[in-house]
């Protein structure tokens, strides 16, 4: 997977500040799982995996599963901000291992029995975590190249308190990503699954016989998000674009283009869809399809013209 984030490793020793995390209470039993998804969007299906954190009682345990990743040298990282950036520190948990080259097959479990995170983990609890992101990334040398400067004048950093050879570079190009969800007893309480129509354009339509349907859902015990929608009776020849407000607002929000539908054989019929269980990003690298709730998305073709649109639910 060549095209990654590239993000800055945090290192205590040249910063004042390194990656902050919360304070709040570690509950005894409670569990959170996540999907990962590209850095990259649209990008072609590849890599996939999840992330699972548990407490029970003075058990922490968090397990990390890739699959269909190629190339070396990967390793898990946080961070304690809501989406992956390239101005953020992250901090480095411990290299994968690959248990399978064939299938690009890589995992690794932390665990720990006396009632803190593992001691891989830069956190007291592993609900410490919540709120912020895992992401599997690489060290690389060739990131230099496109513009990224060592922390101080080029020279090897040390890595927050975890000796690891990287001796070039303070920055990691960052291929999969996901959210960290707040550890609960019972994650099936905050799954949802919505539903709605399409609507055409005032007089007169560019597709006047176009219909759609958008679904959304959120599986909280396993992290999973899906959007799809579903378009008929547009005109056929054309590229069709989904673009989704960057907030509620409706106007002004600006819309922003959340990739391509893929059309049938002959044309007739249309689909958008993004699964984090293929490790598809979802538009805008929202951590849930909920973030989207109420936000506008057009069907529009590469002239501007809108077909369909939707609020989504």
């Amino acid at each position: 997977m060549r095209n990654s984030l590239i993000i800055t490793l945090a290192a205590a020793a040249f910063f004042n500040t390194t990656v902050t995390w919360s304070q709040l209470p570690p509950p005894t039993t409670g569990i959170a799982a996540t999907q990962f998804r590209r850095t990259v969007d649209p990008s072609d299906r590849s890599a996939s995996g999840s992330a699972t954190f548990r407490i029970n009682g003075a058990k922490q345990t968090a397990t990390v599963e890739i699959k269909g990743l190629g190339e070396t040298d990967f390793a898990v990282f946080v961070g304690d901000t809501p989406q992956p950036d390239d101005e953020s520190l992250i901090e480095i948990v411990s290299p994968l291992d690959r248990t399978n080259e064939k299938t690009g097959t890589w995992a690794r479990k932390f665990a720990s029995s006396n009632g803190s995170a593992p001691l891989e983990f830069p956190v007291d609890s592993l609900s410490d975590l919540s709120g912020g992101i895992i992401l599997i990334g690489r060290a690389d040398d060739q990131l230099l190249l496109e513009g990224v400067t060592n922390i101080v004048n080029g020279v090897t950093n040390i890595i927050v308190g975890i000796p690891l050879f990287l001796t070039e570079t303070n920055t990691v190009g960052a291929v999969l990503w996901a959210p960290i969800p707040d550890l609960v007893v019972a994650p099936s309480v905050l799954s949802s699954s919505a539903k709605a129509k399409m609507v055409l354009p005032a007089p007169p339509a560019a597709s006047p016989k176009a219909k759609g349907t958008l679904k959304s859902k959120f599986n909280a015990v396993t992290g999973q998000s899906i959007i799809e929608i579903r378009a008929s009776g547009l005109l056929r020849g054309q590229t069709y674009n989904v673009l989704i407000g960057d907030s509620t607002n409706q106007p002004p929000a600006l819309l922003i283009p959340a990739g391509e539908m893929t059309p049938n054989k002959s044309g007739s019929q249309m689909t958008y869809v993004r699964d984090t269980a293929y490790g598809d990003p979802l538009p805008q690298q929202v951590r849930n399809i909920t973030d989207l709730s109420g936000r506008r998305l057009d069907i529009r073709d590469n002239f501007g013209n809108i077909h369909l649109s939707v609020v989504i639910p």
